[in-house]
């Protein structure tokens, strides 16, 4: 995720580990990096350093964000800061994604579920771009739209989009997968099905085709 924000002049912030380390104790639990899952640790590390930034009185202007960076970016949208720590504080794997052994995804919409449930207290956001990928004959798009001005409704399917991951035909995602990942066998097994259309007319995680958006 990466974010314009107002100050005394409009300038460019990535999200970097020094945002974190603000000298106040009382935020360390939350800034931890001893997680398990990649996810929650993206998550956490983004919605630590938006919140420090906020805390530090600057104003958003842009958010761009895929994947976890979209679920975040909604928070800023909607003015929801504190929801955001909440999120975060003590979140789980299974409030991240619920995988059925028959899909071909990881399903996110308890997450979604949490976004549809906030309130709006009208961010300041210019603009809030998600991108996402379209499995379009068995070849991958990058899409990406401007979420200011959309319905709800609407914003809602194009942060899930952004966010939804594959999962490998066939695979299971026990326990003893997750111990031996192998990311690049699963990225391989992954462009088999694009081949074979598994994913035909689906729109997946923007992050498999840029991470960096």
């Amino acid at each position: 995720m990466t974010i314009y924000v107002r100050g005394r002049s409009s300038f460019y912030v990535s999200l970097t580990a020094k945002l974190f380390y603000n000298g106040r104790r009382e935020q360390e639990r939350f800034y931890d990096w001893n997680i398990s899952s990649r996810r929650r640790r993206q998550g956490r590390f983004q919605a630590g350093a938006i919140c420090a930034l906020h805390e530090l009185g600057l104003k958003f202007d842009v958010v761009t964000g895929t994947s976890i960076g979209a679920i975040n970016g909604y928070f800023i949208y909607t003015g929801n800061y504190e929801a955001l720590k909440d999120l975060w504080w003590d979140v789980d794997e299974s409030q991240l994604s619920y995988v059925k052994e028959e899909d071909n995804i990881i399903e996110n919409m308890h997450l979604i579920e949490q976004l549809a449930n906030l309130t709006d207290h009208e961010g300041e956001l210019k603009a809030f771009y998600v991108n996402y990928v379209n499995v379009k004959e068995c070849q991958l798009i990058e899409s990406y739209d401007n979420l200011v001005g959309m319905d709800k409704e609407n914003i809602l399917k194009h942060i899930r989009y952004s966010a939804l991951l594959p999962k490998p035909v066939g695979l299971k995602l026990d326990k003893k997968t997750m111990e031996t990942f192998d990311s690049k066998y699963l990225f391989d097994k992954f462009k088999e099905d694009i081949i074979h259309g598994e994913y035909n007319d689906m729109s997946l995680d923007g992050g498999i085709l840029n991470n960096h958006f």
